[in-house]
């Protein structure tokens, strides 16, 4: 082993490193990224996507929140990096939380932040009755960002950046100035539904997939193809199960069905 980072406060990072002109990106789940030397690991710069502490008279508490779940986004062409994050822990959340924010890359000064779920302050634990001090005094719809940013050029010269969102909401981004150029609706979008990990996009469009089928029978998930240029829908196709000799087969998603527990693929006769 060459190096090794270790993450301050012992923070796990969920999303894949990026490595550009010699540098690594990474976010972790307390809200920084960090621009390491692949050579070294040594920090160039870090940034805080969480606010600080608040000072008055007396020492505020601090917020907590806007981790950074997937891979930064680069745009070498502008010397820029996108990132997304998830919600707050603490209320009021600060702006920096399910948001999309765009840093300089050589400096991690930050350019521009749209915030597309304000005042999201969630703790996994806590409802709208927690009486308990660790949790936020109204909590939010849980609506993360949890996709990395996705960079594509369109005719005519401009870019967009597509990102999706747990609330169901697919978003089309400036990525010049952070500005909402299209909203589509994929889902109706949960805590654990809506766009939660992952997409791809081609010249044309970008296909996000809808979790909220792990919700129940009422719910739908499916797979959705969005114009880059509108947000408009090209298609959108439903979840169907697999029939092969008088059985049907599914999963029953990450969780638990009846006494078994995990991901399970199950069969059920069809008559």
């Amino acid at each position: 082993m060459k190096w090794a980072f270790g993450f301050p406060e012992g923070r796990q990072a969920f999303g894949q490193p990026t490595i550009v002109g010699g540098r690594i990106y990474v976010g972790s789940d307390n809200g920084y990224v960090y621009s390491l030397d692949a050579a070294t690991g040594c920090i160039y710069w870090s940034f805080r996507a969480r606010a600080g502490v608040r000072t008055a008279i007396t020492v505020a508490p601090i917020t907590a929140g806007a981790a950074v779940w997937s891979a930064p986004t680069l745009d070498p062409q502008r010397g820029r990096i996108y990132i997304s994050t998830s919600n707050g822990y603490t209320y009021p959340a600060v702006d920096t939380t399910d948001a999309v924010i765009a840093l300089d890359l050589a400096s991690g000064k930050r350019l521009w932040t749209r915030q597309l779920t304000p005042n999201d302050a969630y703790v996994m634990g806590c409802g709208p009755n927690a009486k308990s001090e660790t949790c936020p005094q109204e909590t939010g719809p849980d609506f993360a960002v949890g996709t990395s940013p996705i960079l594509r050029s369109l005719p005519g010269g401009r870019r967009v950046l597509a990102v999706g969102q747990k609330s169901g909401l697919a978003w089309g981004i400036d990525p010049d100035d952070g500005t909402v150029m299209w909203q589509h609706r994929v889902g109706q979008g949960t805590a654990l539904g809506g766009i939660e990990w992952g997409g791809a996009a081609d010249d044309r469009l970008v296909y996000y997939p809808n979790a909220d089928g792990l919700l129940g029978m009422k719910a739908a998930g499916g797979l959705a193809a969005i114009r880059l240029g509108t947000g408009e829908r090209e298609w959108c196709a439903p979840p169907i199960a697999t029939i092969a000799g008088g059985m049907v087969f599914t999963t029953s998603g990450y969780g638990s069905f009846g006494q078994m527990a995990g991901n399970v693929l199950l069969a059920f006769g069809v008559q």
